[in-house]
């Protein structure tokens, strides 16, 4: 089974591994865009990001997919999935432990 440093590699490696993509992703939706951007959608752009002014964190810390509640209050709120496979991620240690103890 696990043992503690190579539990605590694996926790590391899956936060760190996706964290920078996210956070690019981010940067490059809040600053970038803005520079680049215009037309007929444009509008439904500005709304789709409006939630980064207050919720940016929920990113950062992987809760975006389930706070805050409303879709149109999120930061990103198609980057839903990469914090469920993160958090999925990290419910399987204590799973496979326990299933092993039973």
């Amino acid at each position: 089974m696990f043992t503690w440093p190579s539990l605590r590699a694996y926790y590391f490696r899956k936060i760190f591994r996706y964290m920078p993509l996210n956070i690019v992703a981010m940067m490059a939706m809040l600053f970038l865009m803005p520079m680049i951007g215009s037309g007929p959608i444009w509008n439904s752009f500005q709304t789709a990001v409006q939630g980064c002014n207050s919720y940016w964190w929920t990113n950062l810390v992987w809760v975006n997919n389930v706070y805050p509640r409303n879709y149109d209050d999120k930061c990103l709120p198609w980057t839903w999935f990469v914090p469920c496979y993160v958090q999925l991620s990290m419910l399987v240690p204590p799973l496979l432990y326990c299933y092993k103890i039973s």
